[in-house]
């Protein structure tokens, strides 16, 4: 809701003025009416979705796919910054999945450096060489044989998971996004969860 250009349309949606629904079993897959997503869900019990299937599935957390979801990728066993190459360069252990202007991370979520150049390198001794699995940082820095890195830009994170049935939100708990569909794992009839509706896009 935060990212809505008219505070007076996001107000309304806090406080439910769009419409909401009532879901408590698991036989019905809700839908919103045209024009609208599901902008919260708030859990009345312990929840879990089969359906929960996003308008932007890249930004979303969803049952589809994983939102921010750039995929990691190791680097290759002797692709690494003190490898044959010049220190700002890599080799992945496959062709480089990143796109150039991507930011590098460590496994343990260090920023590291940004992609300039793909499937080119320069070794050590000045030699340019044409593979696909070299990237160029901005910068040198130190990053191991065999290490693994996450990637992420502008528009898009890395390590999102796939939202799993098994995934339980608590009770209490209200998730916020924007969703065409929504459905329940298991019925819940002693509690359920109330949907809140808002426009599918933010009006100029």
């Amino acid at each position: 809701m935060a990212t809505l250009a008219n505070q007076g349309m996001a107000s309304q949606m806090a406080f439910g003025q769009h419409g909401c629904a009532f879901i408590d079993d698991d036989d019905h897959v809700l839908v919103p009416p045209d024009g609208m997503v599901v902008v919260a869900i708030q859990c009345l019990g312990d929840t879990e979705f089969d359906t929960l299937i996003a308008e932007d599935p890249t930004q979303f957390i969803n049952t589809a796919s994983a939102a921010h979801g750039i995929a990691s990728q190791a680097v290759g066993g002797s692709g690494g910054s003190a490898g044959t190459l010049n220190s700002e360069y890599l080799l992945m252990a496959a062709t480089a999945t990143a796109s150039l202007g991507d930011s590098v991370y460590s496994d343990a979520g260090a920023f590291l450096a940004r992609i300039v150049e793909k499937g080119e390198a320069i070794t050590a001794t000045g030699a340019s060489v044409s593979i696909d699995t070299a990237i160029k940082l901005d910068r040198s820095v130190s990053i191991a044989n065999s290490a693994t890195l996450l990637f992420a830009n502008k528009g898009q994170g890395g390590g999102g998971h796939t939202l799993a049935t098994a995934n339980v939100f608590p009770k209490g708990m209200t998730i916020y996004g924007r969703w065409a569909a929504v459905s329940l794992a298991a019925d819940q009839n002693s509690d359920g969860a109330v949907c809140y509706f808002g426009p599918t896009y933010s009006p100029v």
